[in-house]
């Protein structure tokens, strides 16, 4: 859950990450709509259509996460995502 209403605190969606090879973020809402990719660890998710544009409404979004850590194979995460505004 995060909540980005400018107080500083939660305003972002970020996934901590150190030592990584590859980074691959990319978040749908649930109509299939891609809102949010991202490569680079340091872009974080501040509710958005791509940080740019329209504020995404309250809702739950789909993610899918692929990385690599040195030494090791590349891994898959999905899982949900809740934003809420206050």
């Amino acid at each position: 859950v995060f909540s980005p209403n400018g107080d500083g605190v939660n305003d972002v969606f970020k996934i901590k990450i150190m030592g990584q090879e590859l980074y691959e973020l990319k978040i749908w809402n649930r109509w299939g709509g891609l809102v949010f990719e991202s490569t680079d660890p340091n872009v974080m998710w501040n509710g958005k259509t791509n940080n740019t544009g329209a504020e995404n409404p309250e809702g739950t979004y789909y993610y899918v996460f692929k990385y690599k850590l040195r030494t090791e194979s590349e891994k898959t995460v999905r899982g949900t995502i809740t934003l809420l505004r206050d």
